[in-house]
């Protein structure tokens, strides 16, 4: 038997960016399934730190987000976690009505975002090609992160204040026991005051390990692939990442060739998501009516889960029929970009039970994220 005080069960960037703020003054120990954090979403992402992409909640934790992925502090990463990569969106015409709402939405925000004309758009993507769009907007503010950087600084971060961190193990049985939880495993079991649920796809069945009511949470598959060009030069990595408005494909610079997907949305029961052969040349042949990119080899392709409630926002918070039991799932395809600011929303639920001045300062209300905004 050993106790903590916090027993995180998820160890990927929400399990473990919500380890490192606990850790500092609370005994926290953090269970993973797999033989690594990184194995699920974490690593199978599209890296991108897009303040105009998501619902207006997400928007907002991304702004709150913005500060820490800036500035971290001086002993978290011994590199920057972002560099510049602004996101051309083109608009076909039957997708103008698509694009003029999403520059409403982002002026409603305060988050920048221009229409230009489509001379520009070549400017800035010189394998565009001419007719393919009938309008176009920048979005400038949008920058890559360093993916397996901020997850590993988290991590290592996390272990320098005290936190433990198991891999590989599998979760038996999880029961309310006295004033807290208790957590049986192969290994032992865990007890603490406060078990933080930040499983992703995995979330409700963890809650229903514990005997509490699931949220809805669902899986949503998305591809990935990246590909190599014959005609490869430096200067093509500053190009910006480029997408229809419609987003049925978005691709970008990577390495020496590109990352790209579909942006697909299919649901998939937790899992190891399998991408196929199919979607990967149907979404090369969609980049190509946008843009002449030759493609030499597809080099890698996978797929992940992108995992929302009902109603598409991040579930964050203690539970009202569970003393102990905090939430932190539902982050969609946005959890590296949320990451620092639901972690210290999280944290100061759990060690002040007060909603943070950072929440508040993005206009972030506590209802929005609460698990009591999803129970009739």
């Amino acid at each position: 038997m050993s106790e903590v005080e916090v027993i995180v069960i998820g160890g990927g960037i929400a399990g473990v960016s919500v380890g490192y703020e606990l850790a500092k003054s609370k005994r926290t120990v953090v269970l993973e399934r797999e033989s690594r954090g990184d194995f699920h979403a974490t690593g199978r992402n599209a890296a991108c730190f897009a303040q105009n992409y998501g619902p207006p909640i997400v928007r907002r934790l991304t702004a709150a987000s913005r500060s820490f992925m800036e500035q971290p502090p001086s002993d978290f990463a011994g590199a920057a976690l972002l560099s510049p990569r602004g996101i051309l969106t083109l608009a076909p015409k039957a997708q103008r009505d698509t694009l003029d709402q999403a520059l409403a939405v982002a002026s409603e925000l305060g988050s920048p975002m221009e229409r230009i004309g489509m001379d520009e758009a070549s400017r800035l993507l010189p394998p565009l090609r001419g007719g393919f769009a009938e309008t176009a907007a920048f979005d400038r503010l949008n920058q890559d992160i360093d993916v397996s950087l901020l997850y590993q600084s988290y991590l290592q971060g996390y272990l320098k204040r005290g936190g433990a961190f198991h891999t590989s193990v599998e979760i038996g049985t999880i029961e309310a026991h006295g004033k807290g939880w208790r957590v049986r495993t192969a290994e032992g079991t865990l007890e603490a005051p406060v078990l933080v649920n930040a499983a992703g796809a995995w979330g409700d069945q963890v809650a229903a390990l514990a005997g509490v009511p699931p949220v809805g949470l669902v899986a949503y598959r998305r591809t990935a692939f990246t590909f190599s060009a014959a005609d490869w030069r430096e200067e093509h990595a500053s190009w910006p990442m480029f997408k229809d408005a419609d987003e049925t494909f978005y691709c970008k610079p990577f390495e020496r060739g590109y990352f790209a997907s579909p942006a697909e949305a299919i649901p998939e029961p937790p899992g190891d998501a399998q991408a196929t052969q199919a979607d990967v040349d149907a979404t090369i042949s969609r980049i190509q009516e946008a843009a002449d990119l030759p493609v030499n080899e597809v080099t890698r392709y996978w797929a992940g889960l992108r995992t929302f409630s009902p109603d598409k926002a991040p579930v964050v918070g203690s539970d009202p029929d569970a003393p102990g039991f905090f939430w932190l799932v539902g982050q969609g395809g946005y959890g590296i970009k949320t990451a620092p600011a639901l972690a210290k929303i999280t944290s100061a639920l759990i060690q002040k039970g007060e909603w943070p001045a950072l929440a508040s300062q993005h206009g972030l209300a506590e209802q929005e994220l609460s698990v009591t905004r999803l129970r009739s």
